[in-house]
């Protein structure tokens, strides 16, 4: 199965995304995880702001791509800045929240985890980057 037919499709709330994203479900629909302890279950896919940054318009329960927590896929995930990423390094959802659904080095106040790294190893990253994270951890909660 291809990483494209992995991509689930969900309905997401009128709030802008980027690919990358970790995401949580609220009111039933998909959002950027916004606390370190939120049950992340997923990965957006795609991007909802335009090339200049700008948010496509949005409507509460639009169906976007994701990928599911635990799928096996390897994706793009968006990293909190000034993390040193090492091959195989557990992944975890963002303690800051000014970086909502952001992913990190550090396991501190119980966060959960994404996935394991498996990019190049000791990568420093600054600014909007994504990171290569394997999705081999099920949501729990």
């Amino acid at each position: 199965m291809s990483a494209e037919e992995r991509i689930q499709l969900g309905p997401f709330a009128a709030v802008a995304t980027k690919e990358g994203e970790a995401l949580i479900i609220t009111s039933y629909n998909l959002t950027q995880a916004t606390t370190v302890n939120d049950t992340v279950v997923g990965i957006a896919a795609e991007s909802s702001l335009d090339d200049t940054g700008t948010a496509l318009t949005l409507t509460a329960g639009d169906f976007r791509g994701y990928y599911p927590l635990g799928c096996g896929e390897t994706v793009n995930c968006l990293s909190l800045t000034g993390q040193t990423w090492r091959f195989g390094a557990i992944v975890y959802n963002c303690q800051t929240a000014s970086a909502d659904g952001r992913a990190e080095t550090s396991s501190s106040n119980s966060a959960t985890k994404i996935g394991r790294y498996v990019g190049p190893d000791n990568v420093l990253t600054s600014g909007e980057t994504l990171i290569r994270v394997h999705l081999c951890f099920a949501p729990i909660g």
